[in-house]
């Protein structure tokens, strides 16, 4: 970039971040410093919205002057991905971290994408209920950072990955649209899978703001084993195994498990076990 045109955008970073302030607030437009660096590539500001219709007319601002934009949520995984070509505007989801609703009955919830991992898990398991997924840094990674690099763990081998949990998403738009798809229950065919698109998408098509997803209830206990081989290339031995149960408080007196291996529902209340036969098409 030559004098004259950084002398060009200089005025214009300038006026933008005024308007910035005027309804964002101006500790919540913020110069960027070293820990913003994003894959090696620093960024010029750090904007702090504080909700949906804030963080979408930030969007459109920043947008129109022609900036780049990087969507953050708890930095866990900035490294991931193709580095940026340029990385002129951080967006923080940090202040969106409100849990909106907990539909425990219909086993969904609504939460803001700034949300952590450990505080939704900590809340659903109030109810006997969990996401069920194992992210990476859960203290730390966010819902919409975990939505956009599809980071959806080993239990995605049971329970299916992200993108069959997620059953709905709200995205900020550059032009400053917020747009929905999906629903807050788990059968909706009602418009485009715009939150499968979404998943894993880093934020190329649109900053996520919320996500709706299906629950699983919580195991009554869990337990994990860690296996050592030998050094003569023999089977493994295991080298300690450990349990650790986990008090589940049930939200409800029926519960419904799905077993499809067997082809069955087993439906549980305080009186006793019952068996439903299902069809032979499975039961997912």
């Amino acid at each position: 970039m030559d004098a004259a045109t950084h002398s060009r955008k200089t005025p214009l970073h300038s006026s933008l971040r005024h308007r910035l302030m005027s309804f964002m607030g101006h500790e919540n437009v913020q110069a960027a410093s070293a820990p913003d660096v994003v894959a090696g590539v620093p960024p010029k500001l750090v904007l702090i919205p504080s909700s949906e219709s804030e963080l979408a007319e930030a969007l459109r601002l920043v947008s129109e002057a022609g900036l780049a934009v990087v969507p953050r949520g708890g930095g866990t995984k900035t490294c991931w991905g193709n580095p940026p070509a340029r990385a002129d505007v951080v967006f923080s989801t940090a202040r969106l971290n409100e849990i909106t609703e907990h539909a425990w009955a219909d086993l969904t919830v609504s939460v803001g994408a700034g949300c952590t991992i450990q505080t939704l898990q900590e809340t659903l398991a109030q109810h006997g209920q969990r996401l069920s997924l194992d992210s990476l840094w859960p203290a730390k990674a966010t819902v919409g950072g975990v939505l956009s690099t599809n980071d959806s763990g080993a239990l995605r081998l049971r329970f299916g990955a992200l993108r069959d949990l997620v059953i709905g998403v709200t995205l900020a738009l550059p032009d400053g649209t917020l747009a929905s798809s999906g629903g807050k229950v788990v059968k909706n065919v009602a418009g485009y899978d715009l939150p499968k698109l979404a998943t894993g998408a880093f934020g190329t098509l649109g900053v996520i703001t919320r996500a709706v997803f299906r629950l699983h209830p919580l195991p009554h206990n869990s337990r994990s084993f860690s296996h050592e081989g030998s050094g003569g290339g023999s089977a493994p031995h295991p080298r300690h195994s450990e349990f650790k149960a986990r008090p589940h408080r049930a939200a409800s007196s029926l519960r419904k498990f799905r077993r499809a291996d067997r082809g069955y529902f087993v439906r549980r209340n305080r009186s006793g076990t019952r068996r439903a036969r299902s069809s032979s098409q499975g039961t997912r």
